[in-house]
This record gives C-alpha cells, structure tokens and sequence, in this order.
C-alpha cells in the first residue's frame, strides 16, 4: 500500500491522519509506503524516516499496488500519472474542498476504482458518495493517562489548535476564558495567538504558548479538562478531542463537529450547544474531581473502543483488500 499526502503544514490534520494511518496498518500487519506528494517537507516531518519524498527517479514514487490518497485540496505530483494502481481510496479531511470536483475528474481519467473513506456521517452526507466512515487514526500507546489522573487541587482548562481565526470562535471564547480565570481556573491555550489581543492581558493564570511549541502529549498531561469548540471551521473529526480522551481528560466540546458523533454527552464527554451551558458544565467539573475523574475513565475506555487491535485490524483491511468488482 502507499500512503500520500502534501506533508507541507506542521499542525495539519491531513498531514497527522495520513502519518496515524500508514502506522496503523502498519500495526495490523500490512506492508505500507508513506510518500510526500512534494519534494518539500515541513519539520517535523523533514525528520521522520519513514515519510519518503517523492521524485522522478525509479523508486522515487508508487508505482503499484493500493493508493490511499489523504485529503482532496492539493494536486498529485506527476508521479500520479504514471502509476498503475490496482485501486485508488481517497480519505475525505474537510468537510467539501473547493477542489474536490477537480480532482474527482483527475481520479477518474485513471479508469481505476475509486473508493472514499469519510471521518464522520455528516461528511459523507455533504459529499453524497458512498463509503466507509472512520475515526481519525491516532496513537493511543502514546497518548495515555497520567500517574495522577486527577489532581484536586487546581482545574487548568485548555485547548490546542491551528492558530487561524476560523478555529476560533472570537465572539463567545474570550468571555468564557474571562470566567474560567475569575472563578480561580488557570487557562492554557496553545495556537490562539491569533485571538490574544481579546483575552485577559497579562493575567497570571493565562497562558498562550505557541502552536507547536510543545509535543501535544505533553501540553495534554498539563490540562485538567479539554475545551474545544471552534469558529466558521466545522471540524469533522478533530483528533485532539480523542488524544485527550486517550489522556483520560474530561472534554467539553460544542456539539458542532463531526466528533459528536462518536461521544455520548455526559458520560465520556461533555457536549454543549450555548455559552451557558459550556460554562455549567465547567462550573461542575471545577468543583468535583470526583466527576472529572468517571469521565475521564470513560473517556479512555471509549478510545480504547475505537482503537483497540480488532477494530484497527477490521478497518486496515478495508485498505488493504483488492478492488470490488465493478
């Protein structure tokens, strides 16, 4: 198999799910390639070996076998053209590219079988193509709880992003973040510079570290709970709200996303709709450990779900397998 995908953006979802696939069906046994579909390479992805850049050269590219494509918004090297894939599956990140029509038509002048492969239903309903729909692959051996799942003493509230506008939503977060840091809460927000000048200016318990700055595990084992809602971005999957889950942290997550669809609210997540309820909901988890401490148990028994060797065994050989017959 071939894993591919641009490589070109640090903290881009595409770029980790392509890297999480092509380890996973790694994991359940399958023989995988993972290429960069340009010549350049971002750290830190310049860094892993197992990503390979591809060239013009012989072996510089794939050249057979299963092409699993991750994403729709960036256009194949030359390579593409010359391949003689036995069956082309394309991993849907967004909820619709602007490019996507193109690259449909790209796809089909191979005269190969294409197949989707979607990371929530409402996706697959955007779209309206038929395929399978999987959770975002991520690592849940490294992504694990802490010694001491909860800490009584302190609430620290935080997120981490991509620092643009969209994964924010610019109007209702800073007054939440205000009330989470008068109430005693610290608040720690890496990629949200982008928003800075409306938060608390030089509060103590606020602090505003920047994307990337520090592995996401390790930003994790700081938090106490997980806040995630985002602005005009409708994220359909977010694969730090299951890394935190893995980390055994209670998430509070507005119910617009993709990632809805796998939770179930109030038991290994919370999920909100207004302002006041997210607040409600952190106002509880603030004052009783006891409530952070179920859900996040709960939290890691769904991942543990999601991800555990026989549901990544039964979702690698989708992959895997030989063209259908068309």
């Amino acid at each position: 198999m071939h894993v591919v995908s641009p490589f070109g953006n640090a903290v881009g979802g595409s770029e980790w799910h392509a890297l999480n696939l092509a380890r996973a069906l790694r994991r359940a046994g399958h023989e995988v390639d993972l290429w960069c579909n340009h010549r350049e390479i971002v750290a830190p992805f310049n860094a892993m070996p197992e990503i390979r850049r591809t060239g013009p050269g012989p072996g510089e590219a794939p050249e057979r076998g299963n092409l699993v494509l991750v994403g729709d918004f960036w256009e194949p090297g030359p390579w593409f053209h010359t391949m003689q894939p036995r069956r082309i599956v394309q991993v849907l990140t967004v909820v619709r590219s602007h490019r996507h029509e193109w690259f449909r038509k790209v796809l089909a002048r191979r005269r190969c079988p294409v197949e989707y492969v979607f990371s929530c239903d409402v996706q697959r309903r955007l779209y309206d193509l038929p395929g399978a729909v999987h959770p975002v692959p991520i690592d849940i051996d490294l992504f694990r709880p802490r010694a001491a799942l909860v800490r009584p003493d302190r609430f620290v509230v935080g997120r981490l992003s991509r620092d643009v506008e969209a994964k924010h939503d610019f109007v209702n977060d800073p007054a939440l973040y205000a009330q989470l840091l008068a109430s005693g809460a610290q608040v720690r927000l890496m990629g949200a510079h982008v928003i800075r000048q409306l938060l608390p200016q030089g509060h103590p318990g606020l602090q505003l570290p920047a994307a990337g700055s520090e592995p996401a595990i390790q930003f994790l084992h700081g938090l106490d709970c997980l806040f995630f809602r985002t602005g005009q971005a409708f994220d359909t999957f977010a694969m730090v709200v299951f890394e935190a889950m893995a980390c055994g942290l209670p998430v509070v997550a507005h119910r617009w996303g993709g990632y809805a669809e796998y939770l179930t609210d109030g038991v290994d997540a919370f999920l909100f709709d207004t302002q006041a309820q997210a607040l409600n909901i952190l106002a509880r988890l603030q004052g009783d450990p006891a409530l952070r401490e179920r859900v996040g148990r709960a939290a890691r028994a769904t991942v543990e779900s999601l991800y555990g060797k026989a549901a990544n065994d039964q979702r690698s050989s989708g992959y895997a397998g030989a063209a259908p017959a068309r």
